[in-house]
């Protein structure tokens, strides 16, 4: 190779460092390209979480899929308090674990043991009032079709083994019979068990430690002929909620996008740092929202939001003996009765936690406390569980009246 000197070196060295200077852009190019690429999708694929109705579950399935294959659950060990469960012994760790926090805790440090006790005078006292007499409209045909159809296809198979698709592909042979069935505990209130059954798959939360049982969420199965029945009650029961539901509650509310939350969020602090006005903003995130919900209370609070008669009767035979299997692996435990909490995943769940939690949303903005934009108080905005409050420090102002 022949040695170069001076002006040709110096020719070359340029043509190298121009080569590299290329070379660089293109990299950088390329990475940049990546990181659109990227960004692009995940923003897509959270908007289409955020957007999601609770009609459509497929994107939360969605997660569910994507959250078993990217984390390995399967553990040789769990650790509840100190004690380690190993190998076979791991299966009743599942059901002490959710034994445990299917039991209230009745502890008066951490709970209104006052509240308890006058919802459950109450709820004693209410299917022996007059007002009660109220019968459940008889389901239809179309009702129940109706239902079929809304269920959701390519999903496990509940405890008999049955799917979706084997309702949806013999609608015309057994809504009728299925409208008589329906029919007749409307008008029996007599809940079948197997309809209070579930199977419950712990499911490993995001960066999470795979060995400790409370980092995981359990998603329930139920029976198809449950999620017909239940979404016959909730078709029922939401028009006669939505009226009185908070306008902050943006959590599973068809029409009311997680995106609207976030909107309220960042105008009022963009508001606020205008104006020059210290504002605080606390985001929380209820531990075990749907798991810990006392079944007493929620009964209560949905008979003075209006729920009257054999409907509540019937909410309260559907929450008494109610029980579920954990299934870990190919292994399922033995039924563990939940006396509180309710299922992720059934039909029902996101409409009584809704309601279960509204009392707290009113007081908030009954007491026209935080934030404001305008004359609307923005004290609080609520996405089911996880809940963000807001307080100006220098109270409200008479600049942002006109905003």
């Amino acid at each position: 190779m022949p040695i170069l000197y001076g002006k040709g070196k110096l020719i070359v060295i340029k043509m190298l460092t121009r080569k590299k200077s290329i070379l660089t852009s293109k990299k950088r190019k390329l990475r940049q390209l990546q990181r659109q690429a990227y960004a692009s999708k995940k923003e897509k694929f959270i908007n289409d979480i955020m957007q999601a109705s609770q009609k459509d579950s497929k994107t939360f399935h969605k997660l569910v899929k994507q959250q078993r294959s990217k984390h390995d659950t399967n553990t040789d060990i769990l650790y509840i308090g100190n004690k380690a469960f190993e190998g076979e012994k791991i299966l009743s760790a599942w059901q002490t674990h959710f034994e445990t926090l299917g039991t209230p805790n009745f502890d008066e440090n951490i709970f209104d043991l006052e509240r308890l006790e006058l919802s459950k005078l109450q709820n004693n006292i209410i299917p022996e009032l007059d007002i009660q007499n109220k019968e459940i409209t008889k389901a239809t045909p179309t009702e129940i079709e109706s239902a079929i159809r809304k269920l959701n296809t390519g999903k496990a198979s509940d405890e008999n083994g049955i799917v979706s698709e084997h309702y949806i592909h013999a609608i015309d042979v057994i809504t009728d019979e299925i409208t008589d069935i329906i029919n007749q505990i409307f008008e029996e209130l007599d809940v079948p068990q197997s309809l209070k059954n579930g199977i419950l798959t712990p499911v490993l939360k995001k960066k999470k430690d795979k060995t400790i049982p409370g980092n995981y969420r359990g998603i329930v199965v139920t029976s198809i002929f449950s999620k017909i029945f239940e979404t016959i009650n909730k078709d029922r029961l939401e028009p006669e909620l939505f009226p009185s539901q908070n306008n902050l509650q943006r959590g599973f509310t068809e029409g009311a996008s997680s995106l609207f939350t976030a909107f309220i969020v960042s105008e009022t602090t963009m508001l606020y740092k205008f104006l020059k006005i210290v504002l605080e903003l606390l985001t929380l995130d209820a531990e075990k929202a749907f798991d810990t919900v006392t079944h007493e209370i929620m009964l209560n609070k949905m008979f003075h939001d209006g729920i009257r008669g054999d409907m509540w009767v019937l909410l309260k035979n559907i929450y008494t003996n109610m029980t579920l299997q954990v299934k870990w692996g190919d292994q399922t435990t033995q039924h563990v009765n939940i006396q509180q909490g309710i299922r992720q995943g059934a039909k029902l769940s996101t409409l009584l936690y809704k309601r279960y939690n509204n009392t707290i949303l009113n007081a908030i903005t009954g007491s026209h406390l935080g934030a404001k934009i305008g004359t609307i108080c923005v004290a609080f905005t609520n996405l089911c569980g996880r809940h963000r409050l807001t307080r100006g420090t220098t109270g409200y102002t008479s600049n942002a009246q006109y905003y």
